[in-house]
């Protein structure tokens, strides 16, 4: 015992291992499970295991030892299933004191004699007349099932498999409100639902939406009865072919030819084999794939020879894929396949179990030429006072449609109509207590943000009073763990250091000006093998209303800003800016004049370096400063006065001397309630203090900044503040290993 779920993924993945798939557990990725379910033992009415069935060799065989011995080494648990089927089988077994204490006992000791983790029950039978009290008798064996397992080992898992509409109503052998206080999950086998949504047609195993059964109905029914931390969203790893009278969707399936399964591998095999005719096409209402073809009476190159149309309705990537996203809105426990092994050697479903669950850090960053992916002065109109509104990343702006795990964006608001905050976070998620950029009525303010996705590769927008235009420009991408190759986008984190300052060295730029700046070979920055690096761009002295945009050299200058001013304003925005092969970025200003302060804090490598080893872990925002009300140790930072933060440790930054410790750390630092101009520096603690600014401010504005910094060998960071008296506020958003 003592097992816990897998760091591999966020959310509970639950695999049934049938005794004939064990063959192929060396090709599982174990990593991306958390529960390993043996099918299993059958018990017999007198609550004695039979060992006359397969199952049975199967439970005595090397292919479980070694199934154990790797879900064990991955982290997972491993539960026997105890299964009996049919009413006159299960009914003394739940009836009958002795034999259901008979069926606990044989079950405890089979779960000590190979060290697992918790069971599984699958007993499947009816509403029966002929046999009363099945409903009670079922939750009063569950009961003292888990009662004397959880007394033996009380971190086992105990679970039960129950029926796509057992929470519709009160009636049947499952009654869920009642089996919820006694059980640690129930696993809904949210399949097999054509023969109850439409008897004698082909139709979807597990459809999203329609009909009287669908996945959909049935996790709104069970978070009726029980708590969303119980409940598995059970998935096919399977469909069913029949023989049709026709090819259209549907279609009725010929008299005295019952549907088979197909497992997805089969599925495959069938694609494979060059049937006639065949037609591919995705069922709108189910959210799930389905193909046709014909099978003639003679000569099938697929072996059939049936003589009629063929439907197939399955489950894919995609169809799964949208089933994860109801689990993760929801919020429920997690998934679960029937079964493992039905997909072969293909690692289509594996990849989506990573995608949709799995932990995706750390990552490495794809540097990409900026791209405006929402501007809602065009689409959607401003974002209301108290309101949510969800961004479409993936698929945008060079962005991949799967794979990406967090993303770098340049948020603006513009046109608030009332000083409000602005939060950029992961949609699906709670909204963080934390802010990304601060605004007052008339603004216009930009700062940059790394976001984990969220759902559907979205990420949400919270305004928090008046109403506000959102303009988000995409600048790179996080890869998800698995999904990463090479040295591309590993990061080398810098002590800040200067390598523009157009005060001293080339003048302002002008108005509709460029400005060629070479970066490699500067501030620590090598010379070669850089794509993109990590800067905070300054703007003093602007004599107009302008924005600043930077931009590989050589590229066409593109249509989004970083840096929103008005006359006479000393502003900074973070930002990471994409090189050009020689290394360099522009910088372009529209109006008037105004100067520009650049200081590098790290840099991505491209494909050609191996020297930056660093890669990105996204969390939830956490705050781990505010000297409003002490959190954090400090309160007022005064003229010339700095601080040393505790990082490490704290909002989720692993501690110093853990495993992945921490080089870098990604926050947000606000400053306010300020009472004089000043600027603020935050830098490694216990190195010399740089020449470089990462927040410039006046006297009572609110003004956030990104920073990417590195943390001093003690964990820390220092603050330093310039002139006057001024509150900090630091969000830690993520970090680099």
């Amino acid at each position: 015992m003592g097992f816990s779920a897998s760091g591999g993924v966020t959310r509970e993945v639950f695999g049934f291992a049938p005794y004939w798939a064990l063959s192929g557990n060396a090709n599982w990725s174990y990593n991306l499970l958390t529960t390993v379910a043996y099918f299993g033992l059958d018990i017999n009415a007198d609550g004695s295991i039979s060992t006359i069935t397969n199952s049975w060799t199967g439970w005595n065989s090397q292919d479980l030892v070694d199934t154990i011995n790797r879900a064990h080494a991955a982290g997972d648990r491993v539960v026997v299933v105890i299964k009996a089927f049919g009413d006159a089988n299960i009914y003394p077994i739940i009836t009958s004191p002795s034999a259901t204490q008979t069926a606990i006992t044989n079950t405890i000791n089979a779960i000590a004699s190979k060290n697992l983790d918790g069971v599984n029950v699958d007993f499947e039978g009816n509403e029966n007349p002929a046999y009363p009290n099945m409903q009670s008798g079922f939750t009063n064996f569950m009961t003292q099932l888990s009662a004397q397992v959880h007394q033996r080992w009380p971190s086992a898992m105990v679970s039960v498999d129950t029926y796509t509409g057992s929470a519709s109503w009160d009636n049947g052998v499952f009654k869920i409100d009642a089996l919820a206080p006694a059980v640690d999950a129930f696993f809904v086998m949210a399949y097999d639902m054509s023969f109850g949504n439409m008897s004698g047609q082909a139709g979807p195993t597990a459809p999203l939406n329609g009909w009287t059964y669908n996945d959909t109905t049935a996790v709104q029914q069970y978070l009726a009865k029980a708590p969303a931390s119980k409940i598995i969203l059970g998935v096919p790893y399977y469909g069913y072919k029949w023989s049709t009278t026709t090819n259209q969707p549907y279609g009725s399936a010929v008299p005295g030819t019952p549907a088979t399964a197909d497992t997805y591998q089969g599925v495959l095999d069938d694609f494979a084999c060059g049937p006639q005719q065949l037609a591919k096409a995705f069922d709108t209402t189910a959210q799930s794939p389905w193909a046709n073809w014909w099978s003639p009476p003679a000569g099938d190159p697929c072996d059939g020879n049936h003589g009629s149309w063929r439907e197939l309705y399955y489950d894919d990537a995609t169809s799964l894929g949208l089933k994860y996203d109801l689990v993760n809105t929801s919020n429920l426990r997690g998934t679960g396949m029937w079964a493992l092994g039905y997909d072969g050697t293909s690692q289509d479903l594996w990849k989506e179990l990573s995608i949709k669950f799995g932990s995706p850090w750390p990552g490495q960053y794809h540097a990409l030429a900026p791209s405006r992916i929402l501007d809602t002065r065009i689409n959607g109109g401003p974002v209301g006072a108290g309101q949510v509104r969800n961004a479409q990343v993936t698929g945008r702006g060079g962005v991949p449609d799967t794979g990406v795990a967090a993303v770098v964006l340049n948020v603006t608001v513009t046109d608030a109509t009332a000083g409000s905050y602005l939060t950029v976070y992961p949609a699906g998620v709670p909204r963080p207590v934390a802010s990304n950029l601060n605004v007052g009525q008339g603004q216009t303010v930009a700062n940059l943000a790394q976001v984990p996705l969220g759902i559907k590769g979205q990420v949400s927008l919270y305004n928090n009073a008046g109403s506000t235009d959102v303009i988000l420009d995409v600048q790179g991408w996080v890869s998800v763990v698995g999904l990463n190759s090479g040295t591309t986008g590993q990061y080398q984190a810098l002590p800040p250091s200067r390598i523009l300052d157009t005060r001293t060295t080339g003048g302002p730029l002008g108005a509709n000006q460029t400005r060629d700046l070479q970066v490699t070979g500067k501030g620590g920055v090598p010379a070669s093998g850089v794509a993109a690096v990590v800067v905070n761009l300054t703007v003093t002295n602007p004599t107009a209303s302008s924005y600043l945009t930077a931009f590989p050299t050589g590229s066409g200058r593109p249509i989004v800003s970083n840096l929103n001013y008005t006359g006479g304003q000393t502003l900074a925005n973070r930002a990471v800016i994409t090189l050009s092969a020689t290394g360099a970025a522009t910088l372009y200003n529209l109006a008037g004049t105004t100067d520009v302060v650049v200081d590098v804090g790290g840099w991505f490598s491209d494909a050609s370096t191996a020297v930056a080893t660093s890669m990105f872990t996204g969390l939830t925002p956490s705050r781990i400063l505010d000297t409003r009300t002490a959190l954090g140790g400090f309160g007022n930072l005064g003229t010339n006065d700095a601080i040393a933060v505790q990082v490490a440790g704290q909002g989720g930054v692993p501690a110093l001397n853990s495993s992945g410790q921490a080089t870098a750390v990604v926050i947000n630092v606000t400053v306010t309630g300020a009472t004089a101009a000043s600027y603020l520096t935050v830098y490694p603690d216990g190195t010399p203090r740089p020449l470089a600014s990462d927040v410039n401010f006046g006297p009572g504005t609110t003004v956030p900044n990104l920073a990417v910094v590195k943390l001093g060998a003690d964990g820390k960071l220092a603050v330093y503040n310039f002139a006057g008296g001024t509150n900090v506020i630091i969000d830690v958003l993520g970090w680099y290993n």
